[in-house]
């Protein structure tokens, strides 16, 4: 097939290391071209023009109160994503594509415009529910961004997302079912030991430590304080290292609470890697642990923990069993219970404690071709635009 990717955030381009959908896109796309697929990528935060309206908004305009200013970069938004989907559309009548995939981005219509300039299927990438909108992101047009995000889903040829929980999620919103596909997040090729011995001298871990890993962003649903707060339970040892890679918006509060407790010594905190460094990092590990997520989510980082063999810890809910449905090597906790948690780190940590299986299919090669086997069909190459 012959795809025309386009990533439409203002100001994120894809070979950043800032998020999962980031990740997500540049694998997939990967995964696609080893397939034998032809796909070119079309970003909207290409270009210095783009780039320097993204560090105005983040710089000078930060004295604006925070209202008008989110309003104004809305409507910017606006006018960018019409016209990268111009350009967009544009590129896809000039050269024809089996599709347009785009990754979802919040209030853009440029995946859309493009589509119905070009005739062109559009497929929507890593949709998320609209409740995340809503909890995790500020919009200035609110009103014009659920308008904007109603009109596109329901166009959309097909709208591909990594859970059933969003899945079920998208259909209460409108979003006809058969028009939803569930791609779940992949999982990058294991470190291996020379891989170890470089991380755990680099993270200066003695041969006497065992290192528990945390690898993700510092949001609030992730809840990293709850990890910093088992490292503190007595249930662990003295010799147990936390070692967390990532950065974001709790980051200074996991270290300041790290010092609070008296743990400062035993906590590392990396800051963000290359995605192309998670393997290597993982393999300095003996467990691995992820304190919270949300609901509906599809954690990159699970797959990751268990390709690396890493016996895992993680809270016990939906979203959870749905990413490993084999809990072989993944031990439970009482969410949001630190006293819980440290338990089950613990057990992590035992000499008898049993490693995960591999996922099967669980590849982002795998993935890709998953994705490809859904837009290759019929009902979605034809149905209305």
């Amino acid at each position: 097939m012959k795809l025309l990717f386009t990533n439409s955030h203002p100001s994120d381009l894809l070979a950043d290391e800032r998020a999962g959908h980031l990740v997500r896109a540049r694998e997939l796309i990967a995964g696609l071209r080893r397939a034998g697929h032809e796909v070119v990528v079309v970003e909207a935060a290409e270009g210095q023009v783009a780039q320097a309206a993204a560090t105005a908004y983040r710089g000078k305009l930060s004295w604006v109160p925070t209202r008008l200013r989110l309003i104004v970069r809305d409507v910017a938004r606006l006018v960018q994503s019409a016209v990268h989907g111009w350009k967009v559309g544009r590129e896809a009548r000039h050269s024809r594509y089996d599709a347009i995939v785009e990754t979802h981005n919040t209030a853009s219509i440029a995946g859309w415009l493009a589509a119905k300039r070009s005739d062109t299927p559009l497929v929507l990438d890593d949709v998320t529910p609209a409740i995340e909108d809503a909890q995790f992101y500020e919009i200035g047009l609110r009103s014009a961004a659920a308008l904007i995000r109603r009109r596109v889903l329901r166009s959309a040829s097909l709208v591909v997302t990594v859970s059933s929980a969003i899945h079920s999620a998208l259909v209460e919103e409108g979003v006809a079912s058969d028009r939803i596909g569930v791609v779940p997040n992949g999982t990058i090729e294991p470190g291996d030991r020379s891989d170890r011995e470089h991380w755990r001298d680099r993270l200066a871990l003695t041969d006497q430590q065992q290192a528990v890993i945390y690898v993700g962003s510092f949001q609030p649903f992730h809840q990293t304080q709850l990890f910093v707060r088992a490292l503190a339970d007595p249930a662990i040892g003295d010799t147990t290292v936390g070692v967390f890679v990532g950065d974001g918006a709790t980051k200074a509060e996991c270290e300041a609470l790290a010092g609070q407790l008296d743990i400062g010594h035993r906590c590392v905190f990396v800051g963000r890697l290359d995605h192309d460094d998670v393997a290597c990092v993982l393999a300095a590990a003996d467990a691995a642990i992820l304190p919270g997520t949300a609901e509906y989510m599809n954690p990159m980082k699970l797959y990751e923990y268990v390709a690396a063999g890493l016996p895992t810890v993680a809270p016990d809910q939906p979203a959870v069993r749905e990413t490993l449905p084999n809990l072989t090597g993944v031990i439970l906790f009482q969410r949001e219970d630190p006293s819980s948690c440290a338990t089950a780190l613990a057990d992590a940590l035992a000499a008898d404690a049993i490693r995960p299986d591999r996922i099967v299919g669980g590849s982002w090669d795998d993935r890709a071709i998953a994705l490809a086997a859904l837009v290759r069909q019929p009902d979605y190459q034809n149905s209305v635009r």
